[in-house]
């Protein structure tokens, strides 16, 4: 799992970030691309994000950052990039990058928030994992 952390947790930051699009966005586009206009959508983005740079840094502490910033760039990378161009081309049946402003708008609303959290998850759980194990070993 350690040699795929990277990728399995930007996967899950994507989904994320896909999720928090749905979540901003005013307008449906059928049953299955629901857009549900909360005004507060970047904070389940945060939460999310949260709770995986935790997850990196208990797991995985001695590579907490390297692991953690691939999976941020990943997961924006997927998110943005892949995702939208997928969109275009599964939906509107064209080539090209859907490109709204209000997409823009909320994915810079939830990384905003995110971002933060994540980093801040990322020091302050390994933190703890780290004082344990000193701890540990001197009982030992």
């Amino acid at each position: 799992m350690a040699r795929h952390l990277p990728v399995t947790m930007g996967i899950v930051l994507a989904v994320s970030l896909h999720a928090d699009w749905h979540l901003a966005r005013s307008h449906h586009h059928g049953l299955l691309n629901p857009g549900l206009n909360w005004p507060y959508h970047w904070a389940a983005t945060a939460v999310v994000f949260g709770v995986v740079g935790l997850i990196i840094a208990r797991f995985w502490p001695r590579r907490r950052w390297h692991s953690g910033l691939m999976a941020l760039v990943a997961g924006v990378v997927i998110a943005q990039l892949i995702e939208p161009m997928a969109e275009a081309a599964v939906f509107q049946q064209r080539l090209g990058y859907a490109s709204e402003a209000g997409r823009w708008a909320a994915f810079w609303q939830a990384l905003v928030a995110a971002v933060p959290t994540y980093l801040l998850a990322l020091w302050l759980g390994a933190k703890r994992t780290t004082e344990l194990e000193l701890a540990n070993e001197r009982c030992n």
